[in-house]
């Protein structure tokens, strides 16, 4: 991709008067950048599913994504939650109610 820069930058620079060279050499830029990138992505997904035929296809991840977490651990961490805001609520009232004290001291 650096590569890409280095030869495509200088040759937009001499093309710079010619709007049709330009415009080509600005969109070959652009293709290549493009076309790296996505080959970086899917080509070792292709080259792993080549070679491991029976590996995890579509049909799996969608299995993995439809399974439901444990009802129990749920529930467990949403009442770890709760107790936690429950907490947080406590604490800020107190705080308030303190600093209300001592603001009620200072004026008086």
């Amino acid at each position: 991709m650096l590569l890409v820069s280095f030869v495509g930058v200088p040759v937009m620079v001499i093309f710079s008067d010619e709007p049709r060279a330009h415009y080509f050499v600005l969109a070959s830029i652009i293709f290549v950048l493009c076309s790296s990138v996505l080959l970086f992505v899917f080509i070792p997904k292709i080259l792993y599913k080549r070679f491991n035929p029976g590996a995890s296809g579509f049909k799996q991840s969608m299995r993995d994504m439809s399974k439901r977490g444990n009802p129990r651990r749920d529930s467990a961490y949403m009442t770890h939650i709760g107790d936690n805001l429950r907490r947080s609520v406590a604490h800020a009232q107190s705080s308030k109610k303190k600093a209300d004290d001592i603001l009620c001291q200072e004026v008086s």
